[in-house]
């Protein structure tokens, strides 16, 4: 991920929702990474679904910008285990 701004930030977010709540939800935040905004930093991040792993539940996964400018996204890859 980088930004074009130095106040602005990505954050990749995984939700889970039932039909009436959200059951989880956790992210990363490039604000966390080392390094300068404007240059590409890796982020990585596993989450344990095993508790609200349910055939009726929703599974989110999604890229989230904050701050001012734009946030890219290159090379994103999901695994599931």
């Amino acid at each position: 991920v980088k930004s074009d701004s130095k106040n602005g930030s990505m954050q990749l977010v995984c939700s889970i929702d039932s039909v009436d709540k959200t059951v989880f939800w956790n992210s990363i935040d490039s604000k966390t990474l080392t390094g300068n905004n404007d240059e590409w930093k890796q982020m990585s991040i596993t989450f344990d679904l095993t508790k609200v792993n349910n055939g009726n539940n929703k599974l989110n996964i999604y890229p989230m910008h904050a701050g001012e400018g734009n946030s890219y996204l290159d090379d994103l890859e999901f695994s599931f285990e």
